[in-house]
């Protein structure tokens, strides 16, 4: 196979190549005491916030959509079992139907999340594990029914998410004694 070849690469080192030359020759006429001309690549002209900010500039809408992970069904089971209500309301739609026991209602997101902070505060979770996962035909919804345990006894948990756009929302979660 042919070597590797990129122009960029190939610049770069044509400018470390005259950096290293331009060292050479200022450390030379330094201990010889003679002039000497030198290449300047204009670095040294250019403030240092000018350039962090065309960096930040180019590469800050990127970075935080490459890093963030796409949000699915298993993430909002973790969350159940940690009893991390914040990340379940981040992934709500804006109506939620909630049955926490015997108390069935659709709620808005934040009166959801009311709810599920006042059952997590009062049966703290220790575990969650699937029993049952399942998709729709067409693929637009998931739903999962897995068992919670707490400190004050085990619940029945039904999870329906549904896609829209690109990500999914929770738009059914359900606990039931067992």
């Amino acid at each position: 196979m042919g070597a590797f070849y990129c122009p960029y690469v190939r610049d770069i080192c044509v400018r470390i190549r005259l950096i290293n030359r331009d060292l050479a020759a200022h450390h030379n006429s330094r201990t010889t005491g003679e002039v000497v001309t030198t290449h300047s690549l204009g670095i040294n002209d250019i403030p240092m916030k000018s350039i962090i900010f065309l960096c930040l500039a180019i590469l800050g809408p990127v970075l935080p959509a490459s890093t963030q992970a796409p949000v699915g069904l298993d993430d909002v089971c973790r969350a159940i079992g940690g009893g991390k209500v914040s990340e379940l309301i981040a992934v709500m739609d804006t109506e939620v139907e909630l049955t926490i026991l015997d108390q069935e209602d659709i709620y808005s997101r934040e009166a959801a999340g009311a709810q599920l902070r006042e059952f997590f505060g009062n049966f703290s979770p220790t575990s969650f594990g699937k029993v049952h996962q399942g998709a729709s035909k067409a693929n637009d919804a998931e739903y999962c029914i897995g068992k919670l345990a707490t400190a004050k006894g085990s619940f029945r948990v039904y999870i329906y998410v549904a896609k829209k756009g690109n990500s999914i929302v929770l738009q059914e979660l359900k606990f039931d004694r067992e």
